[in-house]
């Protein structure tokens, strides 16, 4: 799935602004990240956590 590469992708962004330690790199990821998460009704969930086991839908929290 593309979502799948860009999840991975995204994370990974994160994971080497922190490990560069600086402020701006992580901002920048963080922003990218926000932007994502705005455009993508699947991944922005303000109002409910769900949570997955196996890949299926075990619980929802409203």
């Amino acid at each position: 799935m593309g979502s799948d590469i860009l999840d991975q992708f995204l994370a990974n962004k994160l994971s080497e602004a922190v490990s560069s330690n600086s402020s701006s790199d992580v901002v920048e990821a963080v922003a990218a990240i926000k932007c994502y998460m705005e455009k993508c009704p699947e991944h922005n969930l303000p109002a409910k956590t769900v949570t997955y086991v196996n890949d299926e839908q075990f619980d929802e929290v409203y």
